[in-house]
């Protein structure tokens, strides 16, 4: 069971984004260096295809609380620091190959007129971690041309104080070459016309242990939002308000963008519903889009948001995805939250432990065992196959558009040095050693059957001993091929048990028959069998098995 838990943390930790949604967006860099703050992934591509030919060096900054320290002029950007990772259209840096969100980028425009970046991104709840080193380069999901510094932060709270300490020093990159007036420090008082912009990443030389993001904040179980996947019917969505009045945000659920190329393509939009609570303790359901829910001043409200998968295509790989836009009343934020979806059904990756408890004996008949004996069996189902498993590797694929996916071999999927997700290897030695794949009988609705054959020469088979003279099949001097084990054969069958089952969780019965290990003159072929109860619980619910 502890191995089970482990292989269920390590998957989970790479199921984010597998399905996704899209926003499109643009951002102006102007000749010289700029600052971008990206707040969705784009990570199908390279930073080279991404950016205008004119951008020949993009840095993105990534925070370590125990080393940096902030200078009078931030602009000393350096290779050798850490908190850099770097590329440069010239090849002489490359060690930043894909883009993430929820992160700040100093870009090199070498044209002498402004370029346009157009970006397809994979939408991210905002996110900030503030550090005490006094080093913050980071953006904010502000609504255009809404408010400025001292409005947007008046509910910041740092060492007991509320709003921007009066020392406290704004740099924002406006163009041109690194000096003193780029990046150029910002007049953030009370009366300043300077407004927050929502794509712009902002230097801050002001120590602080806070996720401050905007004055409101928001909680939910995944960073990939609103994520239904093909089991779950129901997520909560915590909205924090963090002034001192109370907050309206507005609720609006907009299409997804067209998936970039290598992406799955988006089938429609969900149907989204919010759970609203009556004055006599019932409760309706009512659709998501244009729905208001206040906040109160200093306090947290949990939405509830439904799923209805009546409309959807019974296709197993279709997929639903939308975007819950969600911008307050009082013109703070505009937040783009991802809302994914899939038909209601058994595909994915499965791992499935089974517990061998009775045996049938050639003479006394059936009998329990005196312990229970464990398999352990690697299934995947898509629409219309159920497979067996020697072993499976979780991460970005290495196709068109890097997707994360379910692979049968290694090199299928990209390694941990070019890519942004560690990839994982599950593995069941139940499989002939030569095998990869067995495609079985039946579905995981009701039965499934495979037949796994280990034949004579197969390394698994118990008869063949690779340092045994005689289960080698060779001959007394080793010069010739001699038969001296037996194929064995095993037939298994899952019967599952609906009553007991959940959408992650199918329970049932075992039993295997197994021919080749016995002789026996009564029976022809002679057969062993054996039975006991099984648990499968789904780890990745991914429909797609790349073998190839």
């Amino acid at each position: 069971m502890k191995r089970l838990a482990l292989f269920l943390f390590l998957f989970l930790a790479v199921l984010s984004g597998i399905q996704a949604q899209w926003v499109s967006k643009t951002y102006t860099l102007p000749p010289g260096w700029s600052s971008i703050w990206l707040s969705g992934d784009a990570t199908y591509s390279t930073v080279g295809n991404l950016f205008p030919s004119a951008v020949t060096q993009v840095w993105r900054w990534n925070p370590n609380p125990d080393k940096i320290q902030f200078i009078q002029s931030p602009s000393d950007a350096t290779t050798e620091s850490e908190e850099w990772t770097v590329w440069k259209r010239d090849g002489t840096e490359s060690k930043l190959s894909r883009i993430i969100g929820n992160s700040a980028y100093l870009v090199f425009n070498s044209a002498s007129s402004n370029q346009t970046l157009s970006l397809t991104l994979l939408p991210r709840p905002p996110s900030n971690n503030w550090l005490i080193s006094g080093a913050n380069f980071m953006g904010f999901p502000a609504l255009q041309n809404s408010k400025n510094f001292s409005q947007y932060f008046a509910s910041f709270i740092n060492s007991g104080t509320t709003g921007l300490p009066a020392n406290t020093k704004v740099y924002k990159y406006v163009g041109g070459n690194l000096s003193t007036s780029n990046p150029l420090s910002l007049n953030v008082s009370a009366s300043s016309s300077e407004l927050v912009a929502p794509n712009t990443a902002y230097w801050f030389s002001m120590p602080a242990v806070s996720d401050f993001s905007g004055p409101l904040s928001y909680e939910m179980a995944s960073s990939d939002g609103l994520a239904f996947g093909r089991s779950v019917s129901m997520l909560t969505l915590g909205i924090k308000n963090r002034t001192t009045a109370s907050l309206t945000c507005n609720f609006s659920l907009d299409a997804s963008a067209t998936a970039p190329s290598g992406q799955p393509a988006i089938t429609g939009p969900v149907a989204l519903n919010i759970r609203r609570m009556n004055t006599d303790g019932t409760s309706t359901t009512v659709g998501a889009a244009n729905q208001t829910v206040t906040i109160p001043a200093n306090g947290m409200t949990n939405v509830d948001f439904m799923v209805d998968r009546s409309g959807m295509s019974a296709t197993s790989g279709a997929l639903y995805a939308s975007v819950l836009r969600i911008r307050d009343t009082s013109g703070f934020t505009d937040v783009q939250i991802p809302v994914t979806a899939q038909p209601a059904d058994r595909a994915g990756l499965w791992f499935c432990q089974v517990e061998v408890n009775g045996v049938t004996s050639t003479v006394d008949g059936s009998a329990a065992t005196g312990q229970s004996f464990p398999l352990n069996f690697l299934i995947h189902r898509s629409s219309d196959t159920t497979t067996l498993l020697r072993q499976a590797f979780v991460g970005k694929l290495a196709s068109t558009g890097n997707p994360l996916g379910i692979a049968t071999r290694e090199a299928l999927v990209l390694a941990t040095g070019v890519s942004d997700v560690e990839p994982s290897r599950f593995y069941s030695p139940i499989m002939p050693y030569n095998s990869s794949v067995i495609n079985g009988t039946g579905s995981l609705a009701s039965t499934v059957t495979w037949t796994i054959v280990h034949d004579a020469n197969d390394p698994v088979n118990p008869f063949m001993h690779t340092y045994h003279p005689d289960h080698d099949n060779l001959n007394a001097t080793f010069t010739a091929s001699a038969s001296e084990t037996y194929t064995v054969t095993r037939t298994c069958t899952f019967t599952i048990d609906n009553s007991q089952s959940t959408a992650s969780s199918l329970v049932g019965s075992y039993t295997e028959t197994i021919t080749g290990l016995l002789k026996n003159s009564s029976q022809s072929p002679a057969t062993l069998s054996v039975s006991g109860n099984f648990i499968m619980r789904r780890l990745s619910e991914i429909s797609t098995l790349t073998t190839q």
